[in-house]
């Protein structure tokens, strides 16, 4: 039996798997050639990897938003 803690937990993770796909997505249609990536996302996304490497992370939301605000 699922607590109320619990519950709250796994629709914050819904949220954040939906917003992972919406990531994918913009990823994978940069990838294909589809939409043009410009020198400045390319070298975020780069630097973003690197510091998920040495994990030094950000928010979902930020990443999200940032890639937003590029568009």
């Amino acid at each position: 039996m699922a607590t109320n803690g619990t519950v709250e937990i796994l629709e914050r993770l819904e949220g954040e798997i939906q917003d992972i796909k919406k990531m994918l997505e913009r990823l994978e249609t940069m990838l294909i050639g589809e939409e043009e990536i410009s020198e400045e996302e390319r070298k975020e996304l780069e630097e973003r990897i690197k510091e998920a490497k040495n994990g030094d992370t950000v928010s979902l939301e930020e990443f999200l938003r940032d890639l937003n605000v590029q568009s």
